[in-house]
């Protein structure tokens, strides 16, 4: 883990998050904000990351320090994150 990085793009092989474990292509939409942020393309203040993770400060802060944590593989939703990005996610948190 690497704290206090800002707007770093991942340079580790993005092929292999791309391409799930049943051989099927994960769609990444253009205007994905988080994919965006993970690929260094967007601004933000990036405090921690690690190989599956990203966590940065929320643009919008509910409370000072409310940080997002997000996986480096694109998601639908909440219910389309597979189980080690989910575990990996809720252990950055």
């Amino acid at each position: 883990m690497t704290p206090y990085r800002r707007n770093r793009a991942w340079v580790g092989p993005r092929q292999n998050a791309l391409e799930s474990s049943s051989s099927q292509t994960v769609r990444v939409p253009e205007d994905c904000i988080f994919c965006l942020i993970v690929k260094g393309d967007a601004a933000s203040y990036v405090v921690a990351e690690d190989d599956r993770t990203v966590a940065f400060l929320d643009r919008g802060q509910a409370t000072e320090g409310h940080t997002l944590v997000v996986p480096r593989m694109h998601a639908r939703d909440i219910w389309s994150i597979s189980e080690v990005d989910a575990s990996s996610v809720m252990a950055m948190a």
